[in-house]
């Protein structure tokens, strides 16, 4: 081969080098397990059942790319809240703080903190509505290592939640990442994918169990030829609580969760719920390919 050729071979590698680590990345949070319990989903869920609720959540693949980590803690205060026994207020503001902290190895970190507001408004003797909205920062960071610098880049991401309900059923919509941002720290550029939630649940409560049924439909437009996931996907999954024990189990594009835990156990007249859930992958091609187990 001759220098010439070399030299056009380097020149034309270096160009496809670039741009394909300019590409831009699609970012779509992972809502694992039961959907429904993921306070950045349901915003205006969160912080309903009590005057003050906190969740902690732990994510951790079990199978491959084992330095894939996930967890969030969020925080909720209902000033107005008042028990089954009490006057029903017409309406109430909720308030509430969300962290979240995702690791992928030992020097790839992507986290976010938001604050969160949701409005309450009677609308019948039974119905309500509400709205919630949510915002603060998405931060990306690169750790330094004995070969490269340290990097990191923010941008602004805001969620939104619609939620009409009553005392056994649920309906709403929901728009994640809705500003789709990007952030550049290196060459490779992350988009915060802007995707709708439709999601739906029903509760059958008699004196000893309770049967929780609940679906969803996904959309987002991928526009990445290596985001596996398909613009359009759906989810089911069925609750069965018998005093405090629960199990369930759910489906989406991705594979199968199993869930089980304690159902409103209640401590010192405080409430608690633990939840451990179990992901079995059944797609061939999908951004979810590893096993992968949740304490929430």
């Amino acid at each position: 081969m001759t220098k010439k050729a070399i030299l056009l071979f380097l020149v034309v590698y270096t160009l496809y080098s670039t741009s394909l680590f300019s590409q831009e990345i699609e970012e779509t949070p992972e809502h694992f397990g039961q959907f429904y319990n993921n306070p950045l989903f349901n915003l205006s869920r969160g912080g309903l059942d009590s005057r003050y609720e906190l969740n902690f959540d732990q994510q951790r693949n079990v199978g491959g790319f084992r330095g894939v980590s996930t967890s969030y803690f969020s925080f909720f205060y209902n000033p107005n809240y008042r028990k089954r026994s009490s006057p029903k207020v017409n309406s109430k503001n909720i308030y509430g703080v969300y962290f979240y902290n995702d690791h992928e190895g030992d020097y790839i970190a992507r986290n976010r903190i938001q604050f969160i507001f949701t409005r309450h408004q009677r609308i019948s003797k039974e119905w309500h509505f509400s709205l919630g909205v949510s915002g603060g920062l998405y931060l990306f960071g690169i750790k330094p290592s004995s070969t490269t610098k340290a990097y990191s880049a923010n941008a602004f991401e805001g969620n939104s939640s619609l939620l009409f309900y009553n005392r056994s059923f649920q309906i709403g919509l929901a728009m994640n990442q809705f500003t789709n941002n990007k952030i550049q720290p290196i060459y490779q550029i992350t988009r915060l994918k802007r995707h709708y939630y439709f999601f739906s649940q029903y509760k059958i409560e008699k004196e000893f169990y309770q049967f929780i049924p609940s679906i969803y439909l996904k959309y987002q437009n991928n526009n990445y030829p290596v985001l596996f996931e398909k613009k359009w996907q759906t989810g089911a999954s069925v609750r069965l609580v018998y005093n405090i024990v629960m199990g369930g189990i759910s489906y989406d594009n991705n594979g199968v969760y199993v869930t089980t835990g304690l159902n409103n156990w209640e401590i010192n007249k405080k409430k608690i719920n633990l939840d451990f859930s179990y992901f079995v992958p059944l797609a061939r091609q999908s951004n979810v390919n590893v096993n992968r187990m949740e304490i929430n």
